[in-house]
């Protein structure tokens, strides 16, 4: 939208918007050393928004403070497998002061059930 008066000044303005969802993540939250809100803060926050959603897990990392985990996904997949995999894959890609949001998808299957039909 363009709007203008006699003398040739004007403006523009160009919008987008779109619905959120609380908590803004749905699986994982890595916390960096030195982020703005910390680990406290944030864990507080999201006890608030999702009580009992997720877990603070602290972790053993120059750069990473602590993780957020969603309490379902833990429920699916062990934890330790979470942090080794993290480790491995995102946290060598974090700075100091940044919040990283994942999605973690986990497709669990079964190739063979067997039992007796008695």
């Amino acid at each position: 939208m363009t709007v203008g008066n006699k003398d040739g000044r004007g403006y523009t303005v160009s919008m987008e918007f779109e619905t959120i969802s609380l908590p803004p993540f749905r699986d994982i939250l890595v916390l960096a050393r030195k982020c703005p809100v910390g680990m406290i803060g944030l864990s507080k926050c999201m006890g608030l928004m999702a009580p009992d959603g997720f877990d603070l897990v602290e972790v053993e990392h120059e750069v990473v403070e602590a993780i957020l985990v969603s309490k379902q996904l833990i429920k699916r997949f062990p934890l330790q497998k979470i942090l080794d995999i993290l480790k491995e894959k995102v946290f060598p890609f974090v700075s100091h002061g940044e919040t990283i949001r994942i999605q973690f998808h986990v497709k669990i299957q079964y190739d063979r059930i067997e039992g007796s039909l008695e």
